[in-house]
């Protein structure tokens, strides 16, 4: 009997996050499974501000969390084609704002869409590249 042969490393990044391995692998957070029954009402969105459109180098936008969340941010051409993701966080406090700043002087000019996805909602927002 092989006990314990699924896991044999564990590597710790940090105080909340680390890694195991074996002939699997675990990815340990301080996120929680479980069901929240919390949860934004019908017609809710994201309190996004942009701060400039159109863009000529950076997309600079505002995000206010009222309560703890995940955030992932990916950018989108005018024709739905995935570009990169720009970010992708824990936000592990209530009732905070948080600032993004994106170079994008590289990309051409045109249409783009930024697409937020939190716990309870996805939504995008147009911008003009100039």
């Amino acid at each position: 009997m092989n006990i314990g042969g699924n896991l044999n490393r564990i590597l710790f990044i940090n105080n909340i996050l680390a890694y195991a391995s074996g002939t699997s692998i675990y990815k340990f957070t301080t996120e929680t499974l479980s069901a929240n029954t919390d949860y934004n009402p019908k017609g809710a969105s994201l309190k996004i501000s942009m701060k400039n459109n159109p863009v000529k180098s950076y997309l600079e936008f505002n995000i206010h969390f009222e309560k703890a969340d995940n955030i992932l941010i990916e950018l989108y051409n005018m024709n739905g084609q995935f570009i990169k993701q720009l970010s992708r966080e824990f936000i592990l406090t209530s009732n905070t704002e948080k600032e993004y700043s994106f170079y994008v002087g590289n990309l051409a000019s045109g249409t783009y869409f930024v697409n937020f996805h939190n716990n309870y909602m996805r939504e995008s927002i147009k911008f003009i590249k100039e």
